[in-house]
């Protein structure tokens, strides 16, 4: 097999392709010094070695995976190549031990196969085989499965699919000779039974979505191609009836045409093709039946729901420009919604579901990426939601909704949230077309479900579950219900806090609430609300904007005799909505916590005021984006379905009471009140509403004479109190200057690097528990640092062992360790809540302060001068803190010099590892809710490094809501001084709490990170006050950010604090990227960072050195001048040249850490005037041991009237200054 996707793994975990051997034979075949290989000139390029044997009848598969190294078996005992199969056809062949007989081979070439589809023999009888492909590979079985003689190559369309002016004829091709070629017209799969048989261009001058499949016999046909070629000028000319078109939709008169009154309108018929080129369109082919028929077809059931109604379709994205490329994709279709389901409702939203059993399994796209917050999408797709615009459309069966249409509603709801710093749900409209007909303007967008979470947070160890009001859709209800029922007792202890920020995610939680608030949703909470998370073992619960289309809304959900105006919205009041278990009851449960309203008032202050998402100017501006993108695409949809309930089925009303619905009469209208009334007004009241619920406190927040940005060195900064008394409070350090209840301020008191001194006894010297009193003299100890212990071998320790010892191995379990810290005064002593200890152990240790025992782990009771360990603690334990609380031991602690003595043990002196790394620190939280960080605002503050500002006044014992403000002090990061270094994507192992990202400061000068975030990949900010020196390194953990780093490769983005992109691209974990970087052990490391190669290519990146990466570091050498050849191939030079089908394979080994050198192909037909070889591309990149890579180069050589034609090749060696 030379394309396996999914057949099975090797003992890597990988889908390496494979070859099969059997033994027919009544005895044993040792196969030692038999030799595979995939090229004629190397008959010898693989050797069996001496275990390998089939038993008689037995079947032995090998991995062709190039994976070879030092041995030939992978962890669960498969043979391995030293090559690997090229999927679109090679050489391969079973070579006698003399290396030169030929046992089998496949000539002239192995054929080209598709994905999971094997070549081989299945025997007919006793003397006669049959060659040929197996539909269902058997690996390691007798194949009995179907056989196939080959496959039909592709059909080729001489015209991509698109949007066309001009007539065309279509031709259809395929290079398999003696094929057929079916094609539909009507969104039909073509079969030898259903469709036109191919024999002459097609000629194409209408709308029309052709579906063409190419047969033979024997062969495996070809996929079905969709190429849909849209023409405006038949589409505004859609009539209302059409061959096998239904009259009826469900029971209810169907709709399909472009209405004449728009379409010849003098106000729009210059606009109206225009207006379908506004919006990238989306082409469905269905089959009619799928769709239309009265039993089965999905528009003619809308209330049917489940797997069972969906339907196979073909998915096309045809841009509207060059800025996208256009795709098709195959998927499974649904027909989406709750009350637009109803037959009632002619315009019925979609979902799509790419899954495997339809082709990809996922749609890889940058659907949303060039969109308002595009650069916090993903672009790999599980579902999307096709929303066809119900509430507040044209088609609602209420006529005082329909004349109020917006259809910018919902994502207006999804912007701001995302805006608000959240994430979200993207989306964009584009113009859906099924089989060929026009069917209006369709809203585009993601569903946050558990996929949506994998693909935003990564995977956790337990799946996600996915909320839908109220109703698990992934999952269960258990951990969400968990989570709520924790919210109805008082939170009022930080460790009451840490619990509930483990199962909810408090800030997001807040802005949705917000949020719904400002849009004065009406039909919401209970339904039209979504959660998804997991709870205190991966993702805490956050709560989505969804189906908010009743955004802005002047009436309640249901039929009303008496509706108000659309200036009913502006006043709307849903603060005091309660739903048990509900997001709004959570809320409420919540507003019982002094703290919980306080932070409500942040998120008040942060968004409504100072251009905030939820201002007056923050909201137009958001509002105005989406809605400028509709401004010409509503014309078309005035056209398709504008007068449906004016002239087609008004429902329960009279026709009178519905209109044709327009741009300019109805939709501007709406969209100006909107745009002059709600959004200016809208803030103030709500802030009002939000007053009155004790959300937001009376005392005014500080203003600052500046809102943050880039300034200069030592910028002013004043601070100003709007109430008539009341103290200003600040920080500087990004830190509140108010401690709530459930907040406390740490202090460290013994952290990385500190002094510490160690005794490791040879003999009883009857100390005792003398040597861990605070006066007892140590002058005679060892001087060293925080990180205590040694490793025979490097290993997981390395990285956190500061002091080595090694000369405790084979002498002594116990390692005596003595740690002074301060208290400064009796004010901090006092303040001091809870004193915490956490360590790092292998294997156990016995703590004391001031000579008394505070904590132990896996320590004997009794302590000896060599005590051992009870136990061994594990070594994925040992490098994670344990924390204890050890608070009963404040009243040890005295003012002045304090002593943490340790005695740290090992479960034998002849152990091979050993750490001790002690972290202890202390908790506060003064009475009056005054941070200890917090200074007292007296006049102007000067900023002389980067950070954020907060401020609150507190006035009357009311603190304000909290005012902030990010200032970047000097040289901001940005595209040209900052790159991504290395990435540890897939550590070795299961786990992947060691992986990593790694950033470099490639300037001359320092650069502040404030602002700099990662968006996309995983999530992280870098909030606070921190600059890289020139070409220093910052590495981020798991622990620092969201979500992780797909073991797969994914696109990760990096932006700046303005927003512009510093780096994305996508990197790989298949050839020709290194694959030794995928779980193997070694990172991925950037070449010569500084020259800032494209991170795009392959060639860009290596792996490192030694396992784990270098983190912080570089591993790469540095030619000192001479012997450049020895230097850059690793002090030799194995070349090998392979020709094939035209292309010339050049195999070479260089120095994988020369960094420095760059390897230019030259070719030559004198040897006196040499060029650069451009066609050629690196095929394969593999690292062969810690110093040494193997690089496979393709040339392309089949031009030989090119006047500098290749005849001598050569590498030249360029040295990067």
């Amino acid at each position: 097999m030379t394309n396996n996707k999914d057949s099975i793994k090797d003992g890597y975990g990988e889908n390496s392709d494979w070859i099969e051997l059997h033994n027919p034979n009544s005895s044993e075949i040792n196969l030692a010094g038999l030799f595979l290989t995939d090229d004629r000139n190397n008959l010898r390029k693989w050797t069996f070695p001496e275990e390998a044997k089939i038993n008689s009848g037995a079947y032995l598969v090998i991995f062709a995976s190039g994976k070879f190294k030092n041995s030939p078996k992978d962890p669960d005992g498969n043979f391995h190549t030293n090559f690997s199969i090229d999927s679109n056809g090679e050489y391969l062949a079973l070579i006698g031990s003399d290396g030169l007989t030929i046992i089998q081979e496949f000539e002239p070439v192995l054929a080209s196969t598709p994905k999971n589809i094997s070549y081989g023999i299945k025997t007919v009888d006793a003397d006669l085989w049959s060659f040929g492909y197996f539909l269902e590979p058997s690996p390691g079985e007798q194949n009995n499965g179907p056989i196939v003689s080959g496959f039909v190559n592709d059909t080729k369309f001489s015209k991509d699919r698109g949007l066309y002016f001009e007539p065309f004829s279509l031709e259809i091709s395929s290079k398999t000779e003696d094929c057929s070629i079916v094609y539909t017209e009507d969104g039909s799969t073509p079969t030898l039974n259903n469709g036109i048989e191919y024999t002459e261009p097609i000629l194409i001058d209408e709308t029309r979505v052709i579906r063409a499949v190419a047969f033979k016999d024997r062969f495996v046909p070809t996929n079905v191609d969709t190429h849909t070629y849209i023409f405006p000028e038949s589409v505004i000319k859609q009539p209302n009836t059409g061959p096998n078109l239904p009259k009826y939709w469900a029971g209810k008169l169907a709709d399909y045409e472009m209405d004449p009154e728009i379409v010849n309108s003098p106000e729009y018929n210059d606009l109206i093709i225009p207006s379908l080129q506004a919006l990238p369109s989306l082409s469905v082919a269905i089959n009619p039946n799928d769709f239309y028929n009265s039993r089965s077809g999905i528009y003619q059931n809308p209330q049917s729901q489940g797997e069972s109604w969906e339907r196979p379709v073909s998915m096309e994205f045809l841009s509207q420009n060059d800025d996208e490329e256009k795709f098709q994709i195959d998927s499974g279709m649904r027909v989406q919604g709750g009350s637009s389901r109803n037959p009632d409702i002619p315009k019925h939203s979609f979902s799509l579901r790419f899954r495997k059993e339809y082709g990809e399994g996922k749609l890889k796209y940058p659907l949303f990426k060039n969109g308002p917050f595009g650069k916090s999408s993903v672009q790999e797709f599980d579902y999307l939601q096709l929303r066809g615009g119900f509430n507040f459309g044209w088609t609602h069966r209420h006529y005082y909704q329909s004349k109020y249409a917006q259809y910018n509603r919902d994502q207006f709801a999804n912007d701001l949230f995302l805006a608000m710093g959240n994430t979200g749900v993207h989306g964009r409209w584009v113009h859906l077309y099924i089989n060929g007909l026009y069917w209006g303007i369709y809203h585009i967008h993601e569903r946050p479900d558990a996929d949506y979470m994998e693909a935003y947070f990564g995977e956790k160890e337990s799946s996600y579950d996915a909320i839908n009001s109220s109703a698990a859709t992934n999952g269960s209800m258990a951990n969400y219900n968990v989570m709520a029922n924790l919210t109805s007792k008082r939170i009022n202890s930080p460790q009451d806090y840490k619990t509930l920020e483990k199962h909810l995610h408090v800030n997001s939680f807040i802005d949705y609430i917000l949020l719904n608030f400002y849009i004065g949703n009406r039909d919401w909470d209970g339904h039209n609300w979504r959660a998804a998370g997991n709870g205190p073992d991966g993702e805490p619960f956050r709560f989505f904007p969804w189906d908010s289309e009743f955004a802005l809304s002047p009436n309640n959900a249901g039929a009303i005799q008496s509706p108000k105006p659309i200036s009913n919205a502006l006043l709307t009041d849903v603060t005091n909505k309660n739903g048990n278990k509900r997001p709004t009851g959570i809320h409420q449960n919540l507003m019982k916590n002094d703290w919980y309203k306080l932070r409500f008032a942040d998120r008040i202050r942060k968004h409504m005021f100072n251009s905030g998402p939820l201002s007056p100017e923050g909201a137009k501006k958001i509002w105005q984006k989406r809605s400028l993108e509709l401004e010409l695409p509503i014309i078309a949809e005035s056209a398709r379905w504008g007068d449906y309930r004016r002239d087609v089925d008004s429902g329960r009303w009279n026709r009178s009471q519905f209109d044709l619905y327009t741009r300019n009469e109805h939709y501007r209208t709406t969209q100006n009140w909107i745009f002059e009334s709600y959004l200016p007004n809208r803030t103030e009241i709500l802030l009002n509403q939000l007053i009155a619920r004790d959300l937001y406190p009376t005392t005014k927040s500080p203003k600052f004479s500046h809102l943050g940005g880039q300034v200069t060195n030592n910028y002013t900064l004043g601070i100003e109190n709007p109430n008539n008394s009341g103290i200003i409070f600040y920080t500087l350090d990004g830190s509140d200057p108010h401690l709530s209840s459930v907040q406390t301020n740490e202090t460290i008191l013994i952290g990385e690097n500190h002094r510490t001194l160690i005794l490791i006894e040879l003999e009883d010297s009857g100390l005792n528990q003398k040597w861990t009193q605070v006066n007892y003299d140590d002058s005679s100890w060892q001087l060293g640092e925080t990180g205590i212990g040694f490793e025979r071998t490097i290993g997981e320790y390395d990285e956190f062992i500061k002091f080595p010892i090694l000369s405790m191995l084979g002498k002594n379990a116990s390692c005596l360790m003595r740690l002074e810290f301060t208290i400064s005064d009796q004010q901090v002593l006092n303040q001091i809540s809870r004193l915490i200890l956490n360590v790092k152990y292998d294997d156990g240790y016995a703590a004391f302060i001031n000579g008394k025992f505070v904590a132990g782990k896996n320590n004997p009771q009794t302590l000896t001068w060599n005590s051992r360990a009870t136990k061994s603690h594990p070594d994925s334990l040992a490098v994670e803190f344990e924390p204890v609380d050890i608070s009963q031991s404040i009243s040890d602690l005295k003012i002045g010099k304090n002593i943490l003595a340790i005695q740290g043990m090992n479960t034998s002196r002849g152990g091979s590892d050993f750490l001790i790394l002690p972290k202890l620190s202390f908790e506060t939280r003064p009475s009056n809710g005054i941070s200890a960080n917090a200074k007292e605002y007296s006049s102007t503050i000067s900023l002389s490094s980067s950070g954020t500002v907060k401020a609150r006044i507190l006035r009357n014992n009311i603190w304000s809501a909290l005012n902030e403000a990010t200032f970047i002090v000097g040289t901001p990061a940005k595209a040209g001084n900052l790159v991504i270094s290395e990435i540890h994507y897939n550590p070795a192992g299961n786990s992947e709490e060691n992986e990593f990202v790694e950033l470099m400061n490639t300037s001359n000068q320092i650069i502040e990170l404030t602002g700099v975030k990662f968006t996309e990949g995983i999530r992280y900010e870098f909030n606070h006050s921190k600059s890289l020196k020139p070409e220093e390194r910052i590495v981020i953990t798991p622990e620092n950010y969201e979500g992780q780093l797909d073991n797969g490769g994914e696109r990760i983005t990096l932006i700046d604090a303005q927003g512009e992109i510093i780096e994305s691209f996508k990197y790989d974990d298949k050839a020709p990227w290194y694959e030794s970087s995928d779980g193997d052990g070694p990172s991925l490391v950037r070449i010569d960072p500084k020259s800032i190669f494209n991170p795009n290519l392959n060639t860009s990146w290596r792996s490192s050195a030694d396992d784990g990466g270098n983190p912080g570091t570089f591993d790469n050498t540095q030619f000192e001048g001479d012997e450049l050849i020895k230097y850059a191939f690793n002090d030799f030079a194995t070349q090998q040249i392979e020709i094939q089908n035209g292309y010339i394979i050049f195999n070479y080994q260089k120095n994988l850490l020369a960094d420095d050198i760059t390897f230019i192909p030259q070719k030559s037909n004198d040897l006196q005037k040499w060029y650069n070889v451009e066609a050629f591309e690196v095929i394969s990149q593999m690292k062969l041991d810690k110093n040494t890579a193997n690089i496979s180069l393709k040339i392309d050589n089949r031009n030989e009237n090119d006047s500098s034609s290749m005849k001598y090749f050569r590498l030249k060696l360029n040295i990067i200054n």
